[in-house]
């Protein structure tokens, strides 16, 4: 198991996944749903690679919570899950740890109590392209850290 001492976006696809396809396909789809009333940040759409970056590398390392099981809230460099699965054009998912990978695109990234990041990007282990990056945070994080 590949682990690291901060989970941050830009070192994702170095992280084992947590979560298998399928969970992580509907994890994905839940968090849209049930997180509606958190902030979203993305790109290209709003902020620049180099922008969000700043912003998505600071919520990872310092402003994403955790919770223990007596129920209190720290903050943690090291997500609570990470997911990843392949996205097909016609909205499917597929696996990715397959020998044989159906085209489509990567989709990777974990989650906090407060929040949760990903990005998606082109199949390739080195030198891929990355086509999207999005940032959720709950209001309590995003009025507390001053995000913008």
């Amino acid at each position: 198991m590949n682990t690291s001492l901060f989970h941050i976006l830009s070192n994702v696809h170095y992280l084992d996944s947590t979560l298998d396809e399928s969970d992580s396909y509907y994890f994905l789809q839940e968090y849209y749903i049930e997180n509606y009333l958190h902030y979203k940040y993305s790109t290209p759409d709003i902020y620049s690679l180099d922008e969000f970056d700043i912003m998505c590398n600071n919520f990872c390392m310092f402003y994403g919570k955790v919770k223990d099981s007596s129920g209190n809230t720290f903050s943690s460099p090291i997500s609570i899950n990470r997911f990843r699965f392949m996205l097909h054009e016609d909205g499917s998912y597929s696996n990715y740890y397959t020998i044989k990978r159906k085209a489509g695109y990567v989709v990777e990234g974990m989650y906090w109590s407060n929040g949760m990041c990903y990005q998606l990007r082109e199949d390739k282990l080195e030198d891929f392209a990355i086509y999207q990056k999005v940032l959720f945070v709950d209001g309590l994080t995003k009025n507390l850290y001053q995000f913008p």
